[in-house]
């Protein structure tokens, strides 16, 4: 919604234009990886912290892990606001 709100901020009426619901059931089923990841991940964490050879290691392969991720979903994010926005 920021990225949006950004890329409008040339359009003074974009917002009464194009309102922007807060849910689509017809796309919902489309965000559950995103969200089985994030949920998913809590209940992971000590398994795998436990099982690693080196467990030291582990915050800073959540850290990387979730950088990295997180990196991708903006600049996914990103080039779909921009290409949207251009028709």
């Amino acid at each position: 919604v920021v990225v949006w709100h950004a890329l409008h901020l040339d359009r003074p009426n974009a917002v009464a234009e194009e309102p922007v619901p807060l849910v689509k059931l017809s796309t919902l089923p489309l965000s559950f990886g995103i969200i089985a990841f994030l949920f998913c991940t809590q209940f992971l964490s000590l398994p795998i912290e436990g099982s690693m050879q080196h467990p030291e290691e582990y915050p800073s392969a959540v850290r990387t892990a979730f950088g990295i991720t997180g990196t991708f979903n903006v600049v996914f994010g990103l080039v779909g606001a921009y290409t949207w926005r251009h028709g």
